[in-house]
């Protein structure tokens, strides 16, 4: 069996929690997991079903300067998310997803 997490931007917390879901479903399940950016409209076609709806994970964002428009830069993971990620991760074999 094979198994693909896809998460729908390429910032770095998204990345990084998804690299963590990957991880912990691989090592849950002994199963080849790919971690992919989403490919709009293209899962479905590619053969690809949802096993569970997805997860959320939160950032914090720090207000920028006054006149100043920065965005990412200055978003982090929440404390604990990418453990988090990892421990919802290894709940998947249980529902019959992994």
């Amino acid at each position: 069996m094979r198994a693909l997490v896809v998460f729908d931007t390429t910032y770095g917390s998204t990345a990084r929690i998804a690299r963590a879901i990957g991880e912990a479903l691989e090592a849950a399940t002994r199963t080849s997991v790919d971690v992919r950016p989403a490919a709009a409209g293209r899962l479905g076609r590619a053969g690809c079903r949802l096993a569970v709806p997805p997860e959320s994970f939160f950032v914090s964002r720090d207000q920028p300067p006054p006149g100043e428009k920065r965005r990412h830069a200055t978003e982090a993971l929440e404390p604990g998310e990418v453990e988090r990620a990892a421990a919802w991760a290894r709940t998947l074999p249980a529902t019959g997803a992994g």
